[in-house]
């Protein structure tokens, strides 16, 4: 690797993927949604829902999704070695995305179907009870579906395009999941009760999981699948894979944990101000009126997916052959950048100034996640390089398994930050002027710090496209002499 040719040379010699067709980009990308809504109606959604609606306090709800990132970590690398031993005529992974899917989509209005009227710990009780089932299913999906994104081309621009199909998906689904918490705000209103509205919600949004996992499970291509091996000699191919082996295997080596302290830049920082983001608007901005505050947040963030759409076109058609890591530098100081912005932008005095934060900061954040995932990919092609094994569902679960314990601390002081800050819903928009200024400090001091410890270790990463170029090549030689000697 030290004395490989110029990138130029590397690239003219590496041989080209055959692209992959429209169709089955776009169920990928489609298949980015079961796992995007279970993911945000529990987090996005149920915030505020299990707060104003269901009466739970912040720092209860920060605490027991804490305690469910931390279900995750065992019940993660258990699903990940189960997808990665798996060998069925649907391939590894389809099975679990059509089934896992279905089942989370079946059980997702049971989070909300509790009662304000029961005492905290028996909503907590509830609560974590129905949790650890759906995490399970989530799971299921979520690490399958993981997988066969990294597994579905190792083309180096494919890899990019593929991840700009599932990022403009992530950004469509954004046209009415903002509106969730307002719509069951309206439909309180209509209906006459407080949480109706909320289980109404769920339940469309559970009918929309259910189908989509279905038609993506039976219609996208598995391509680690090969249709002319038996299974015998499929599981052959794909030797067994264990966790705690390959937990050590990855402890020692210094990229992979550059990577993990990217990945938890990008994300431990943004949880700890999760709670802050909706509730200064409501709260700060719109001084008390929830319905017009969660309304106008959720405006913005439509306005945004023009943005962020944008930015994620413009990339996969114009900088998809760029060298990813500098490419990801010029993004993460842009979106630091915005994240001091919202000192200015969040502003009572002039409250519709709060549209702009979504449209100026939706392009580069979907640019950067966009860009980031399809390092991660890059990272398995490193691994199999290194390490011979194809363990992808398994690195999924490793990386999940260190940066949810990352995100529990996260998640865990995000509803005490709120609390810490001395906030009190019963005092609607008369929160005291220390209040608000705590919850200011908080969202834009710590996305910042945050985003300027990743742009760091983005310096020492050493995955660059000459880099990966390299190893393509090489991966491609071995498989063509294994298939050779087969």
């Amino acid at each position: 690797m030290n004395k490989a040719e110029d990138c130029e040379k590397v690239q003219e010699d590496t041989p080209v993927s055959e692209p992959l067709s429209v169709a089955q980009k776009m169920l990928l990308g489609l298949a980015i949604v079961p796992k995007h809504l279970g993911d945000l109606t529990v987090k996005q959604f149920g915030k505020p829902t299990y707060n104003i609606l269901f009466g739970i306090s912040p720092g209860h709800i920060g605490s027991l999704f804490a305690v469910m990132n931390i279900w995750d970590t065992i019940n993660d690398p258990i699903v990940a070695k189960i997808t990665d031993n798996t060998h069925t005529s649907w391939g590894r992974r389809r099975p679990y995305i059509a089934v896992g899917g279905a089942l989370m989509g079946l059980m997702l209005p049971a989070l909300f179907m509790l009662s304000p009227d029961w005492g905290t710990w028996t909503k907590l009780g509830y609560l974590l009870g129905m949790f650890m089932l759906f995490n399970v299913f989530h799971s299921f999906y979520s690490i399958a579906f993981g997988a066969m994104v990294v597994e579905f081309t190792s083309d180096y621009k494919e890899k990019t395009k593929i991840r700009g199909y599932t990022s403009v998906f992530g950004y469509l689904k954004q046209t009415f999941t903002p509106w969730l918490f307002p719509m069951a705000l309206w439909l309180n209103a209509i209906i006459g009760g407080e949480i109706w509205g909320a289980r109404i919600v769920v339940i469309i949004l559970g009918i929309m999981i259910f189908s989509i996992s279905i038609l993506v499970g039976v219609k996208l291509k598995d391509n680690t699948f090969d249709p002319m091996q038996t299974k015998s000699e499929h599981a052959c191919a794909h030797k067994r894979i264990d966790f705690f082996p390959s937990l050590r295997s990855f402890s020692k080596d210094k990229t992979f944990w550059k990577f993990i302290t990217l990945n938890l830049c990008l994300q431990v920082p943004f949880l700890l101000v999760s709670f802050l983001n909706q509730y200064i608007i409501m709260f700060y901005v719109f001084k008390g009126d929830l319905l017009k505050g969660a309304s106008v947040e959720a405006v913005s963030m439509n306005l945004g997916i023009f943005t962020g759409i944008l930015s994620i076109v413009i990339i996969s058609k114009y900088f998809a052959d760029m060298d990813k890591k500098k490419l990801l530098g010029i993004l993460l100081a842009v979106t630091m950048l915005l994240a001091s912005s919202k000192w200015f932008l969040l502003n009572p005095d002039l409250p519709y100034l709060c549209l702009i934060i979504y449209i100026l900061w939706a392009p580069a954040s979907a640019a950067f996640h966009m860009v980031f995932q399809s390092m991660q990919t890059d990272f398995c092609e490193y691994d199999e390089w290194k390490t011979g094994e194809k363990r992808v569902a398994i690195f999924l679960a490793v990386t999940g398994w260190i940066t949810k314990s990352g995100a529990t601390i996260g998640i865990l002081m995000s509803g005490w930050l709120l609390v810490l800050s001395g906030f009190d819903k019963d005092l609607g928009g008369d929160q005291s002027v220390t209040t608000f200024l705590q919850m200011r400090v908080f969202i834009v001091v710590i996305p910042t710090l945050g985003l300027l410890v990743g742009l760091i270790t983005l310096y020492f990463y050493p995955l660059n496209k000459k880099c990966m170029l390299e190893i393509k090549k090489d991966l491609d030689q071995r498989h063509a002499d294994t298939i050779n000697q087969s």
